[in-house]
């Protein structure tokens, strides 16, 4: 899968990603709610190794989700 269709392929799946960052996401963030509507899409960090999908949730601070080149995520990491 190309760096391009890798992008295409998150984009399409957007609101995926976003419940999956909602839903794993929690623990790091007491208090905010509904998460999934304050996500608003920063970009994507594509390596050999995975996709990084990075939202803005407000303050400056970021949630970004780790998926792997096929596309499936399997992490959430807190950025302050």
């Amino acid at each position: 899968m190309t760096r391009a269709s890798r992008v295409q392929a998150a984009l399409a799946a957007l609101d995926e990603i976003k419940d999956y960052a909602a839903e794993h996401a929690p623990s790091l963030l007491p208090g905010l709610a509904p998460l999934r509507d304050a996500l608003f899409l920063e970009g994507f960090t594509i390596s050999a190794t995975g996709t990084e999908i990075a939202f803005d949730y407000g303050d400056l601070d970021m949630i970004v989700v780790q998926a792997d080149p096929s596309g499936q995520c399997h992490s959430v990491v807190l950025c302050p």
